[in-house]
């Protein structure tokens, strides 16, 4: 693992007025499939989130009637 980045591929760049997001001049950006597993996962994570949701209102909307 990069001591640099632990392993996140980005280095975060403090200024006075910003915080800058860059690629670890170490290990380099993400791999693109790491990306895309990333984002699938991130994906799965909503729809479970949406779906609970939904039914939340739904037995709320129930416990009206």
């Amino acid at each position: 693992m990069c001591e640099l980045c632990n392993g996140k591929h980005v280095v975060r760049s403090i200024t006075s007025f910003s915080i800058e997001f860059q690629p670890c001049p170490k290990c380099g950006p993400l791999p693109e499939e790491k990306w895309i597993e990333d984002l699938t996962r991130l994906r799965e994570k909503i729809a479970v989130a949406k779906e609970r949701v939904r039914r939340r209102k739904h037995e709320s909307v129930s416990n009206y009637q």
